[in-house]
């Protein structure tokens, strides 16, 4: 188990179709992966509240604590800032969100091919948040492309 949320809700990894490194949100017995076109639309709707900056910023502090493991100072770190920076009404859905993404990039960091590692996550954000991109379009953006051609343009955009 990543996080338990709630009495009913925790995030936890488990078989994909490719790896052990799928997140999914556990409700009760039902499970899902949340996809990342889901995950964008969301940060993309919270940020019409509480600003592109904000959003991304408490992203990208997330992002700079990546590792190859799931970190209980992360965690704890981004329940913090969901529960005071966020409005009571939007503080689950904020820390849940932040939670797939980070525990996406701990998967991506550990995936043996994977050449752009957690970069690839923040390419989305950066495209839903910095550039207005459709979160439709973020995610699916990466698919076909060489890792050598995101690369570049991960690096052009400072990360």
């Amino acid at each position: 188990m990543i996080q338990k949320i709630d009495i009913n809700t925790k995030i936890i990894f488990d078989k994909g179709s490719f790896d052990d490194w799928c997140v999914y949100i556990k409700q009760g017995e039902k499970k899902t992966a949340p996809k990342d076109i889901e995950y964008f639309n969301f940060f993309v709707n919270i940020a019409e509240r509480y600003t592109t900056k904000k959003v991304y910023s408490d992203f990208v502090k997330i992002y700079n604590l990546v590792s190859e493991t799931i970190e209980k100072k992360v965690l704890n770190l981004i329940i913090n800032f969901a529960k005071n920076n966020y409005e009571k009404v939007d503080s689950k859905e904020v820390a849940i969100n932040f939670i797939v993404i980070y525990a996406g990039m701990v998967a991506e960091r550990n995936k043996k091919y994977a050449v752009l590692k957690e970069r690839i996550k923040r390419l989305g954000m950066h495209q839903i948040l910095i550039l207005k991109m459709s979160p439709h379009i973020a995610a699916n953006f990466s698919k076909g492309k060489k890792a050598k051609d995101l690369i570049v343009i991960c690096e052009k955009l400072g990360f």
